[in-house]
């Protein structure tokens, strides 16, 4: 939910959509990566909140504890996955991160913060996960960088040969007057 101020606790916001009759299940305030509070709370139902009418009630809201302006929209979703600034590979973050420290713009085991690579005296940089020179770790054309994903192709369902003389069998039957 966006334009709920930072100032009313979560607990409060939680009672208030429970006292409009949501079956809310947790609540939680979103934060920056500076970890200081944003105007947006992540609301997640129960499983009984799952049918239609529940989830347009849901998207209905424009008030939380007699405040109005606040709008319920579908959380945004990472189109690819993040980049660690630590090791340089995908799907975790530097926080976390148990590897050794790897370069971004050369091939060093070093952090990019101690890297003295100079593009000028130098020349380019060097993707330490592709070993290719010509660009960076970060760059999105590198062949080791995460593609964005399609969605899947509608496929055609499979038609088995039980399935083609049920069908050949129901068209003789319709022809032949229903009796065979």
């Amino acid at each position: 939910m966006r334009g709920v101020p930072k100032d009313i606790p979560i607990d409060e916001v939680k009672e208030d959509l429970l006292s409009q009759h949501l079956l809310v299940q947790s609540i939680r305030r979103i934060q920056n990566h500076f970890r200081e509070p944003l105007d947006l709370v992540l609301v997640s139902g129960t499983a009984e909140a799952n049918d239609k009418t529940t989830k347009a009630a849901f998207f209905k809201i424009r008030s939380v504890c007699f405040l109005s302006g606040v709008k319920a929209e579908h959380p945004h979703k990472r189109a690819l996955p993040g980049q660690c600034h630590n090791c340089q590979f995908y799907g975790h973050s530097s926080r976390h991160c148990l590897n050794p420290a790897r370069c971004v713009k050369c091939l060093g085991n070093h952090g990019t913060a101690q890297c003295t690579h100079n593009r000028d005296t130098d020349g380019p940089p060097a993707c330490v996960l592709c070993k290719q020179k010509g660009h960076t770790a970060n760059y999105l054309g590198c062949p080791r960088a995460p593609k964005r994903a399609h969605p899947p192709e509608k496929v055609a369902p499979r038609r088995d040969a039980a399935h083609a003389r049920c069908l050949i069998n129901a068209k003789l039957r319709l022809h032949s007057g229903g009796t065979m």
